[in-house]
């Protein structure tokens, strides 16, 4: 940066001083309309991130359950809503005898009981055939190298208890024997077991539990499946729908999708409120600006008259302007990621979203164009003023500001 330029800035910067609480009240503006795009943005991307990771370490490419429990399907994986529902098992050979199909993977759904004697408390429970799994046990923050026995369980990591602590439910008692790695979704609160294990606490139910648990033999509730990396998702969907009748498919980008616009749709009151503000305090900056130009007029025509061009008057006014949004957008910027993981946990439970914050280079270039956002104001609203300003004679303005 050159001598001129860092010179213009320490002016601009005294300038703005000398109004100090005028300087606080026409910043305020840019502060809350920084603060809250920042915050959206902030949710928006890690919503998305969230679904992505959550659905990648899922590790399917399509999942098929019955038509009517399309919706639930989504919810469980998501947000780890408990649900159960089954359909006809023997579908898993047929889809997976489809071209295309590399792995199929059939899962049942359980809905564990809350308050009872029997439960541990109410959490989604996953059914796995660990013979042909690709999607739990890959995920284990510590390998279990051995298989999964019938008496245990793994489990999402915000589920409390520790590895080596025993759990119950339906009566029957599971000791965890691993955490998956955090991913955002649904997964975090979900309790893993095998498909043995499901049946056998269904039986166990029947003198147990407060109220018993029916599995119908052989049923599933999902299946997952891996395309082979040449298959058309929409060919391999289209060919499982018509196996039988009520079956969907649900695509592991549109799962990613409808969170991002489910999202978007949920805050989209929140974004006209930052526009709003946005609009507010550039009204708010020009206003200001246009003040100090007519203020300062005899300043200004002594700068000129000691041979500033004009250029450098407007320079000088742009930069004041430009220093101030950029303050108020990172005071905004820290005020908005302080609100969201202040109410972070009741954000997501109130917009019903998966989250894991977004990568590091997602949140530099969300505080990048937040601040740029800001600055772009300041121009914006200082550009007319700036202009005023340098398009003042030297003599009349010294004049006329006396």
């Amino acid at each position: 940066m050159s001598a001129d330029r860092i010179g213009l800035l320490y002016l601009a910067a005294q300038n703005l001083r000398r109004r100090p609480a005028r300087s606080a009240v026409s910043v305020l503006g840019v502060v809350l309309a920084t603060a809250t795009l920042f915050a959206v943005l902030l949710g928006l991307f890690g919503a998305r991130r969230s679904a992505t990771i959550g659905l990648e370490r899922l590790g399917a490419d399509l999942l098929v359950v019955p038509a009517e429990h399309r919706h639930e399907t989504q919810e469980a994986l998501l947000m780890g809503a408990p649900t159960s529902f089954y359909m006809d098992g023997s579908l898993e050979e047929r889809v997976r005898a489809i071209p295309g199909v590399k792995q199929a993977s059939g899962q049942i759904f359980i809905e564990t009981l809350e308050s009872a004697a029997c439960c541990t408390g109410r959490v989604f429970v996953v059914a796995f055939d660990p013979q042909t799994d690709f999607t739990i046990l890959p995920w284990l923050s510590t390998a279990l190298k051995r298989p999964l026995r019938d008496d245990e369980v793994v489990v999402g990591r915000f589920i409390l208890p520790l590895v080596g602590e025993k759990v119950k439910y339906y009566g029957r008692e599971f000791t965890i024997a691993g955490k998956l790695y955090r991913t955002g979704t649904g997964i975090d609160e979900t309790v893993f077991m095998t498909r043995q294990a499901a049946h056998e606490m269904a039986e166990v139910s029947k003198t147990r539990a407060t109220r018993p648990l029916d599995i119908p033999p052989g049923a599933v509730s999902a299946i997952l499946v891996r395309l082979q990396p040449d298959a058309d998702p929409a060919a391999v969907a289209a060919a499982i729908e018509k196996l039988a009748p009520g079956l969907s498919v649900i695509a592991r980008d549109e799962v990613s999708r409808t969170v991002a616009e489910g999202y978007a749709r949920a805050v989209e009151w929140v974004l006209i409120a930052a526009g709003a503000a946005l609009l507010t305090s550039l009204l708010m900056v020009a206003v200001l600006f246009m003040a100090i130009v007519t203020e300062r007029r005899r300043e200004l025509g002594l700068l000129r008259a000691m041979g500033a061009s004009r250029h450098s008057v407007l320079s000088l006014i742009l930069a004041e302007a430009v220093l101030l949004s950029l303050t108020g957008g990172a005071v905004g910027v820290a005020v908005g990621a302080g609100a969201f993981i202040l109410y972070e946990d009741l954000i997501r439970q109130t917009l019903q979203i998966p989250y894991i914050w977004p990568a590091v280079w997602q949140l530099a270039l969300l505080v990048a164009g937040s601040l740029l956002a800001a600055a772009l104001v300041g121009l914006v609203a200082a550009g007319y003023p700036a202009a005023r300003a340098a398009t003042l004679e030297p003599y009349a303005a010294i004049r006329t500001g006396e």
